[in-house]
């Protein structure tokens, strides 16, 4: 609505859209998120803002952040079993080794 407005409006408009999205990532530096739940309410409220305040916003966008609130609470459901990652396989170079020639001293790889 406010980009209706003619120039002043649209630049009221993107001018909220950046302090809303200084807000969002100051948030993010100040509070990480320490779960996938987190990490999805963060973003949904930074989409949030971001649709709300956008110029030529669309009302159907913001289904998106309504996902984002709903699928990670529905995919951590109690009773649901969670998959385990298989454990990574820990490959590692072997020691460099010294070799000694004469006066010098090099290191094999």
């Amino acid at each position: 609505m406010l980009a209706g407005f003619g120039p002043l409006g649209r630049t009221l408009s993107l001018t909220l859209l950046c302090v809303g999205a200084l807000a969002v990532a100051l948030w993010l530096l100040a509070h990480p998120p320490a779960t996938a739940v987190a990490a999805c309410d963060l973003l949904a409220a930074g989409l949030t803002v971001a649709f709300a305040l956008a110029p030529a916003g669309r009302f159907g966008y913001l289904a998106l952040p309504a996902v984002l609130v709903l699928w990670p609470r529905l995919a951590a459901a109690p009773g649901r079993p969670v998959p385990v990652p298989p454990p990574r396989p820990t490959h590692r170079r072997p020691a460099a080794v010294p070799i000694v020639s004469g006066d010098s001293v090099r290191t094999r790889e």
